[in-house]
């Protein structure tokens, strides 16, 4: 089974409204327009989760944080990239999670697409900036807003999107939904969401990886 398709007939098993809180899919030329935003590749299977969703209209997380759009993902790369020209910038002291040389010790760069965050600060990216033990296309938690170290925690999108599916499958990344405490004419006002069930926000998961 394609993974797309895993990962889509494992939301539905777990929450039967979960379209609801999805974008219909973005086109082709919606998706292009990334690359050419940006200057980088969009993965394959990413490519094709865009097709089928294009983000989330109500917030989800099931990727561990929002789903982007295509153009919320342009928008998200280009405050990387504004922040990362600044030559005057300083990024302070930073935390590096991973001693194998995984990522470039460059905490902003236009050389990392974000497809998803949290609302304040927290993404995730494809990396086409790895260090010499990296993978090009490896995936980061890059925590902007927060002193967190940044962490790789999938080689490539591929091998995230078989985590999420894992994590979902066996309820690592756990749904929160009250909607039996509500009338059949208050649903709307249920609580739905996933969150992850680890102890840290991406440390524990950059662990295993390493």
């Amino acid at each position: 089974m394609n993974p797309i398709e895993q990962l889509t007939e494992t939301l539905s098993s777990k929450l039967d409204i979960y379209e609801s809180f999805l974008n219909e899919g973005a086109s082709e030329p919606e998706i292009k327009e990334i690359e050419k935003a940006t200057g980088l590749s969009v993965p394959e299977l990413l490519s094709q989760l865009l097709q089928k969703y294009n983000g989330e209209k109500k917030t989800l997380g099931f990727l561990g944080l929002r789903f982007l759009s295509c153009s919320e993902m342009i928008a998200q790369w280009k405050l990387l990239d504004q922040i990362s020209s600044q030559p005057d910038f300083n990024e302070g002291e930073r935390l590096y999670f991973q001693s194998e040389l995984l990522t470039a010790k460059s905490f902003f760069s236009n050389k990392r697409l974000p497809f998803a965050h949290d609302g304040s600060g927290q993404l995730l990216c494809i990396d086409y900036i790895p260090d010499e033990q990296g993978n090009d296309g490896q995936i980061i938690y890059l925590p902007t807003a927060e002193p967190e170290p940044m962490s790789v925690i999938a080689s490539s999108f591929d091998s995230f999107i078989q985590f999420i599916i894992k994590a979902l499958q066996s309820g690592n990344l756990a749904l929160y939904d009250d909607r039996e405490d509500y009338e059949e004419d208050e649903q709307h006002f249920a609580e739905i969401y996933f969150y992850k069930q680890w102890k840290q926000d991406w440390t524990d998961i950059a662990a295993e990886y390493k």
